[in-house]
């Protein structure tokens, strides 16, 4: 597994793997209603640091992002999602 920066071509498959954990309210801060174009606001654009994980053959399998939750404390959230197999 290689665990490397969120590049702006990985969006996509990134999206791909949001979209039904965010649609069955699996546990992240975000409306599961929410739309591609605000869901990528959220994860990448608000984010300190985002990563993706890519399997053997190349395809992405799991991201996570970084951002303050309380800016006064300056502790950290990471929120990670990955593809869960059968």
């Amino acid at each position: 597994m290689q665990i490397r920066p969120f590049a702006a071509t990985d969006w996509p498959g990134v999206w791909a793997l949001l979209k039904p954990a965010l649609r069955a309210r699996e546990p992240f801060p975000h409306d599961p209603a929410i739309h591609e174009a605000e869901a990528r606001v959220a994860w990448v654009e608000r984010s300190q640091a985002v990563m993706v994980a890519l399997d053997p053959a190349g395809a992405l399998v799991g991201t996570a992002y970084l951002k303050p939750t309380l800016l006064w404390r300056r502790e950290q959230a990471c929120w990670p999602i990955q593809q869960v197999h059968a």
